[in-house]
């Protein structure tokens, strides 16, 4: 019905298909991070290169998990992402705080409306690990951007940035792989 691989985990263990594929996904991240550290190191390869493969294995683990709700995960990063580049650097914080805390909590109000003491992993997790980045993100953007230096803590000045990341970076920070579960 699912996967070969999940039907037998589903079969040998007794969980249900939805935490069988999480449990494959996270236990793939540990060799996967392993090649990352090592065939992918900074001294083999280019930031590009890790980027990419940071954001395709998330997807992919996102897309075996949750399948197309994949594409919610990817409308709500991509709105944060258009927030960062329309937005002025002064309100930038709060439109992406208010867009990412809105769009979670929909999607909590919608899952608890279809799914009311139910248990199923579902994109809401991820939504809220999302939360949380493109939040600190866009923190760390209006503290770069915006805010003097000498207005800054210690922390902020190491966290602030000067430049918008590109929609590689942002993605690959939004789905990387050992986080994005």
């Amino acid at each position: 019905m699912d996967h070969p691989i999940v039907d037998n985990l589903v079969a040998v263990s007794g969980l249900a298909p939805d935490r069988s594929r999480f449990l494959l996904s996270m236990l793939s991240a540990f060799p996967l991070a392993f090649i990352f550290s090592t065939l992918l190191h900074p001294k083999r390869a280019g930031p590009t290169i890790r980027h990419g493969f940071q954001l395709a294995v998330g997807m992919a683990f996102c897309y075996f998990c949750f399948k197309l709700q994949l594409l919610l995960l990817l409308l709500d990063t991509g709105m944060c992402y258009i927030l960062l580049l329309i937005c002025p650097a002064s309100i930038v914080h709060i439109a992406v705080f208010v867009w990412a805390i809105g769009f979670m909590s929909v999607s909590h109000i919608y899952r608890m409306y279809t799914d009311y003491n139910g248990y199923t992993l579902d994109f809401t997790g991820p939504t809220m690990i999302i939360t949380m980045k493109v939040t600190s993100l866009a923190c760390s953007v209006y503290d770069g951007m915006y805010r003097k230096e000498e207005d800054l803590n210690a922390d902020q000045k190491t966290l602030a940035l000067r430049k918008l990341p590109s929609i590689l970076e942002f993605f690959s920070y939004c789905f990387c792989f050992t986080s994005i579960l």
